[in-house]
């Protein structure tokens, strides 16, 4: 009886050994990526007020702490590349168990857009989700035999070969900014890409009301129901064309119809600018990024009752992750090797900025488009839910003695008024080895608005754009190679 006890009893323990070991191995060799991007949404100990859920055209427009700059709710961008709405039905029902928020944003780009390889895939999103019943429930909704639930459970056989890639940068978060975990979820986006505008149609998609977008969707209302929070429905702007246009008449039509307020940014052809907001035909770039958090911000401000948590103690984390978030900001800029894509992130209300082109530059009509964007006010929500893209002119660029100068009211106004001096002589004052200034270039001069410092300044000049004075720390971007 006794050695019966102690093999029962050794057995037992083989078994919790295995599946400790298994368990350990799982999260050592998984894809970091969902851990890196939700960290923030985990390590957060209270609610969180709104989330932003779907596809990467949640992830790429809006950004969570700029949200919390300007109105002090709290906010976590879930959204995932090419996410079902299968999955984030799932998502939310997960998430919300940790955080109950009050408002669920859910952007409807992947309506009748299911991919079928994705159909028996768990969700990138929930890789950092913890193994619950829950979670459970999402294993076995997405599998279509046991071994399938098994290999979800244990995914050890997916993720085999990342042994080889094991190191010290394997194990430590180094993507931040890829992934955007100071950003609570937001994914940064730096390119300009020109696009133009389509017409639009009033047409409906062809989608069949049983399909599982169909039943997903119900789900989640059903779930935001029950729980007490609003569900908001949101497309985004991008260059869309009548396939993508049907898709989003047909989602609002479903909202009406259910009494979900929908927020249609695709046909709101003054919230964006396609020459160079873009990143991609379906991304906006921080110009872009700006735009639509603003929006989105003011919109939520208006309808819901959200908490501004900026003089709570409780939320002094979220002052600090803002303040490393400015510094990404910076070196984000001082990254860059292209003037274009430089005077795009500078339409930025924690910049002051000045650029100075030599008489002998000659400016390209998109460069001269950037110069205006710098300035240009974002649209809001009025009174009446209506904005016309003439009420938001691009800023006026004046000529000063053949060279030209920009002077804006939301960014540099003009310089001097903050710095004390004109910024011919702040480039020759913090640039020592350049005495003038030479007028084949271009100069960006970047000034932090809260503290009047110089942070950057840059020049281009032939074809080349470099940065002449640097105040910024590198820590996010390739620290140790400069």
């Amino acid at each position: 009886m006794k050695n019966r006890s102690k093999k029962i009893i050794t057995s037992v323990l083989f078994i919790l050994i295995m599946m400790i070991f298994v368990c350990i191995t799982n999260h050592v060799l998984s894809d970091k990526s969902s851990t890196h991007k939700n960290e923030d949404f985990f390590e957060e100990k209270n609610d969180i007020d709104v989330f932003f859920c779907g596809s990467s055209h949640a992830e790429l427009f809006f950004n969570p702490l700029e949200l919390w700059k300007k109105y002090g709710f709290t906010s976590y961008n879930f959204g995932a590349p090419e996410e079902p709405i299968k999955s984030t039905y799932w998502l939310i029902k997960s998430a919300i168990e940790i955080h109950k928020p009050k408002v669920v944003v859910l952007d409807m780009y992947m309506f009748n857009l299911n991919r079928e390889e994705r159909e028996h895939k768990l969700p990138y999103s929930l890789d950092s989700f913890p193994l619950n019943k829950v979670k459970f429930d999402v294993i076995k909704d997405f599998s279509k035999t046991s071994e399938d639930v098994f290999d979800k459970v244990f995914p050890i056989s997916s993720y085999h070969n990342n042994w080889k890639k094991l190191d010290k940068e394997y194990f430590v978060n180094t993507d931040k900014f890829v992934k955007g975990s100071m950003s609570y979820g937001y994914f940064h986006a730096m390119k300009v890409s020109g696009f133009t505008e389509l017409p639009y149609t009033d047409e409906l998609a062809d989608i069949s009301t049983e399909c599982d977008d169909y039943l997903y969707l119900n789900r989640i209302i059903d779930l935001c129901k029950d729980n007490d929070i609003e569900l908001l429905f949101v497309s985004t702007p991008f260059y869309c064309d009548e396939y993508f246009q049907k898709n989003i008449n047909s989602a609002v039509k479903y909202a009406d119809e259910n009494g979900i307020p929908y927020v249609n940014m695709a046909e709101m052809n003054s919230i964006i600018d396609m020459n160079i907001d873009l990143y991609d035909e379906g991304h906006v770039n921080q110009s872009g990024m700006h735009k639509v958090t603003d929006y989105i911000g003011s919109y939520l401000n208006k309808h819901y009752s959200l908490p501004d948590h900026r003089n709570d103690t409780l939320y002094n984390k979220w002052h600090e992750d803002y303040e490393n978030y400015k510094a990404l900001k910076y070196e984000s800029i001082w990254w860059q090797d292209d003037v274009d894509i430089a005077l795009m992130m500078l339409h930025d209300s924690d910049i002051i900025s000045y650029v100075y082109f030599g008489e002998d530059i000659q400016i390209s009509d998109l460069t001269y488009t950037l110069l205006q964007n710098i300035g240009r006010k974002n649209v809001l929500v009025d009174d009446k839910d209506i904005v016309s893209s003439n009420e938001y002119p691009l800023t006026e660029i004046y000529t000063r003695s053949d060279s030209y100068l920009l002077e804006c009211d939301n960014t540099a106004a003009i310089i001097n008024e903050y710095l004390g001096e004109s910024a011919d002589r702040i480039i020759m004052k913090y640039v020592g080895e350049y005495d003038s200034i030479d007028e084949n270039s271009i100069y960006v001069v970047v000034v932090d608005k809260s503290s009047n410092e110089v942070k950057l300044i840059q020049r281009e000049k032939d074809g080349v754009y470099e940065t002449i004075f640097c105040d910024v720390e590198p820590k996010y971007l390739f620290a140790g190679d400069n």
